[in-house]
């Protein structure tokens, strides 16, 4: 019963910030709706996994209440300056970049293999992509543990993510621009699941249904379609080789099947799950999604001496056949600052990515290439915290839209959208190929 109102309650939240915004891309409306799918799944499964405790949806509403304050500032005090300004020439980035990038990501490639066989040789485990899925959380744990050249291959991997997702931001239509995109999608992929984790290939595909979204001002059903199946095929692809749940690498296609289908409920489902033990017992897990956490590393990469344990958590029963160690966003914040500091926490954060939302909206460029992150980390939020312990990657992903789009421009487009104007397609002009 206390599902079923939370449900509702979210849903109706939804509503309201989609009355507000009359867009579902808008922040608050996007974050209750996404924890509404996520409770509705939950109770639509029965008894499959545990129940949760109402304390623990108190949590869920709270955090999507907050968000939407937060929302709600930001939009009364920027938005309006955003519709009626008239946003200055943005410089754009030239073919050339996205040519030389996908040229170069395609060169290195042999290269990064030899370092993924590196990671391989590294671990004592005699199954290669385990043994390079270990030796990856290992360096993720102690930046201590990574070299120069290990620094060098992130950044490629990082590069092919944002390129990849420029791509789509810069997509004019044509053949060759379209054709340069896939390829850069490709690549990206490959680069993130060579490292033996499925995470950023989907969160890079949820990111990319995001962009074309926010690109077209709403959803797109086979973009859905084709980001989803790109997601799910990337999560299966790793889940084979590293044999998780009941999927096997030697077994078929058909065999395996419903084993991913399962697992897909379990990394969907089993986070918002896991979390009422964090709420209910706290003890019984260790807090190590400290928000604080990148920045603890980089300090001690500077001679700094703080204790930052793994940020893979302990496991917990989910139900009577599973066990998760991911605890959704809340997990960052709940178990240090309680309900007071999850809702303090989430109206910053609410009011951070609506003022992304609204640049993007209205023509800003390097917001319409962040927003893509903004995206998939509020629909993977029931599984991951992808803002605060993601703050590294988001700090590599502001230096590149700089450099991008303000120091090494080659076209100048503008774009302006009067206030209270209904909001078209951001149309990109023809740019000669290069």
């Amino acid at each position: 019963m206390y599902l079923v109102i939370t449900v509702l309650l979210l849903a109706g939240l939804a509503a309201t910030n989609y009355r507000v915004s009359r867009s579902m891309l808008y922040p608050p409306a996007l974050l209750a709706a996404t924890w509404a799918i996520l409770l509705g799944l939950l109770f639509a499964t029965g008894d499959v996994y545990y129940p949760l405790s109402p304390p623990t949806m108190i949590v869920y509403l709270a955090g999507a209440v907050a968000f939407s304050v937060g929302a709600f500032f930001a939009t009364h005090l920027f938005g309006k300056a955003f519709a009626a300004a008239m946003p200055p020439l943005s410089r754009r980035p030239g073919g050339f970049i996205l040519t030389g990038g996908l040229i170069l990501l395609v060169a290195v490639l042999p290269l990064y293999w030899d370092h993924i066989q590196d990671f391989a040789s590294a671990a004592a485990s005699e199954d290669f992509w385990r043994s390079v899925r270990v030796e990856s959380i290992a360096q993720g744990d102690d930046w201590s543990l990574k070299t120069f050249v290990t620094l060098i291959w992130e950044a490629c991997s990082v590069l092919a993510v944002l390129l990849a997702v420029t791509a789509v931001a810069e997509n004019d239509g044509s053949r060759f621009s379209r054709a340069r995109m896939i390829l850069l999608i490709a690549v990206a992929l490959l680069y993130g699941m060579m490292a033996g984790a499925s995470s950023g290939a989907v969160s890079l595909a949820i990111g990319l249904i995001g962009i074309d979204a926010i690109r077209h001002r709403g959803f797109r059903t086979r973009i859905i379609i084709v980001g989803l199946t790109v997601a799910i095929v990337s999560f299966a692809l790793v889940a084979a080789v590293l044999s998780k749940g009941n999927i096997e690498s030697t077994a078929s296609v058909s065999e395996n099947l419903s084993g991913t289908v399962e697992l897909v409920g379990v990394y969907v489902l089993g986070g918002v799950v896991a979390f009422d033990a964090v709420v209910q017992y706290p003890a019984s897990i260790t807090p190590v999604w400290s928000m604080w956490r990148v920045f603890q590393l980089t300090a001690n990469k500077f001679g700094a001496s703080f204790d930052v344990p793994s940020i893979h958590a302990e496991y917990t029963d989910i139900s009577n056949d599973y066990t998760g160690n991911v605890y959704t966003m809340y997990f960052s914040y709940y178990p240090d600052y309680g309900l007071v500091g999850v809702c303090v926490i989430l109206v910053l954060l609410g009011a951070l990515l609506t003022v992304i939302y609204h640049k993007a909206v209205h023509g800003n460029p390097r917001a319409v290439v962040l927003y893509a992150f903004v995206f998939s980390g509020i629909v993977l939020s029931g599984f991951c915290e992808s803002f605060f312990l993601g703050a590294n990657f988001w700090f590599k992903a502001i230096l590149y839209t700089l450099l991008v789009y303000r120091f090494v421009p080659t076209q100048v487009a503008s774009y302006a959208i009067p206030e209270n104007a209904a909001l078209p397609p951001i149309r990109y002009p023809q740019r000669v190929m290069s």
